[in-house]
């Protein structure tokens, strides 16, 4: 991406957590031009999230949750699901400086741990982390997701995507995530667009 212009630009270092259990911790940004989702829509997005029960324990389990942030620029969509109670989080950007600054909110939050898997979790044996970024272009990643270190067995409850609008087919976009082995027919998928598109 391009380099950011702080004097020109909406500065977004003053991106925050807005809930849950590390809430008002502030996140970095990288230094590329990012376009971060709006701390109002961000506040909408998740608790539409939490009254479909995505965040709640069930029968005194853990939250099972698992989110697929893609385009995920500083992290703060995924970080927010973490913070409300999602177990797992991957994040996938193709800058190299969007995914190192991910790998260092994921620890400025606490959540660079790892989740025990075996029977009843939904996960292997050996476990996962919380949260894991993955340096890759979206289209290859839904597409072909063992080609960049996803398994495609893995299966995610959310996928959020918000794509640089100029840079993005939506049409294709949309193929593809409908499209991936790492979604079932329950996963919520969110995808944030300009207003000028009307509707997808």
């Amino acid at each position: 991406g391009k380099s950011r212009d702080t004097q020109r630009y909406n500065n977004p270092s003053n991106l925050r957590i807005l809930g849950g259990s590390v809430r008002g911790r502030k996140l970095e940004s990288p230094n590329v031009y990012l376009r971060p989702m709006m701390g109002k829509v961000r506040e909408a997005v998740y608790s539409t999230f939490t009254s479909f029960g995505l965040y709640q324990e069930v029968g005194g389990t853990s939250c099972k949750t698992r989110h697929l942030d893609i385009f995920s620029g500083s992290g703060s969509v995924g970080l927010e699901s973490l913070s409300r109670g999602a177990r797992h989080v991957t994040f996938v950007d193709m800058s190299e400086d969007c995914c190192g600054t991910c790998e260092r909110n994921i620890e400025r939050c606490g959540f660079d741990t790892w989740n025990d898997g075996g029977l009843g979790t939904g996960i292997g044996d050996e476990g996962e982390p919380t949260a894991r970024a993955v340096c890759a272009d979206a289209f290859r990643a839904l597409r072909q997701p063992e080609s960049v270190g996803i398994s495609p067995d893995a299966k995610y409850d959310i996928v959020t995507l918000c794509p640089p609008y100029e840079e993005i087919v939506y049409a294709e976009l949309l193929e593809a995530v409908a499209n991936t082995a790492l979604v079932t027919e329950d996963t919520i998928v969110m995808v944030e667009y300009p207003v000028e598109l009307g509707s997808l």
